[in-house]
């Protein structure tokens, strides 16, 4: 792994959209696709994770983790996207958009800049030097994620990142976000008729996005974050991150 970096305030999409006019300012026109970053999918195998080169983006730290002793000896630079909370626990890697932690678990951000990450990633390739990660500090996410309710968010991450088209994943995003803010009671969000998108209204359907809905809406109401949590018996991670989502996504 040459290098490893961290996203917690920017989509996947976002960062993607980001990144481009840097490469293109920065590189040829005919070197700019070589620099087009890859998703690791939570559905791909040893045999597409031990064949990645280039900028690898992860959609989360538990992922990154379930990879990480294959990616150490790639060619790659990853960027892991994930809540700020949970990237401060993977040693070697660099935050690009935390501007400071101002107590515990409490953090200000700022925007990523671009052109400096890519400058960085093509020094990395240069020096071709592989960066460190422990598996020490490694060991202490599974203990972290214990110690909190599970996500009840997999699902529908999973289900949005199996889709390759960047646009439609968008459009995905914006229908799943803008029914949990405000769906009507016994509708579903409007997605690509497929065996993924049946499986995931079966969940949207059922008991554990009920309570998060429910969550979700109290905070959207007024109630604090804690205390939608409590009452609804959902993680107060997964409140927080569909309410950033409802902002990237301009979900009112």
């Amino acid at each position: 792994m040459l290098a490893l970096y961290g996203v917690s305030n920017s989509s996947i999409v976002t960062f993607m959209r980001g990144l481009r006019p840097a490469v293109m300012e920065a590189v040829a026109d005919d070197e700019v696709t070589k620099f087009k970053p890859t998703l690791l999918a939570f559905e791909d195998g040893e045999d597409v994770v031990s064949a990645l080169r280039g900028i690898i983006l992860v959609p989360t730290v538990a992922l990154f983790s379930r990879w990480r002793e294959l990616l150490k000896d790639r060619p790659v630079v990853v960027v892991i996207f994930d809540t700020a909370i949970l990237l401060e626990y993977v040693s070697g890697l660099k935050a690009l958009d935390v501007a400071e932690k101002m107590q515990s678990h409490t953090y200000t951000f700022k925007p990523i800049d671009y052109a400096a990450f890519f400058s960085e990633v093509l020094h990395a390739k240069k020096r071709k030097s592989h960066v460190e990660v422990g598996a020490k500090t490694m060991d202490l996410i599974p203990r972290m994620l214990g110690s909190t309710k599970a996500s009840i968010l997999s699902p529908i991450l999973t289900y949005t990142y199996t889709l390759k088209d960047i646009g439609q994943r968008h459009k995905a995003q914006v229908a799943l976000f803008e029914w949990l803010r405000n769906g009507e009671p016994g509708s579903m969000p409007r997605l690509p008729e497929s065996t993924e998108s049946k499986r995931l209204f079966t969940f949207l359907s059922g008991e554990s996005a009920t309570k998060l809905v429910g969550a979700v809406r109290a905070v959207v109401g007024g109630k604090s974050v804690d205390a939608a949590a409590k009452k609804f018996d959902v993680s107060a991670f997964d409140i927080r991150y569909v309410r950033a989502q409802f902002g990237k996504l301009g979900i009112t």
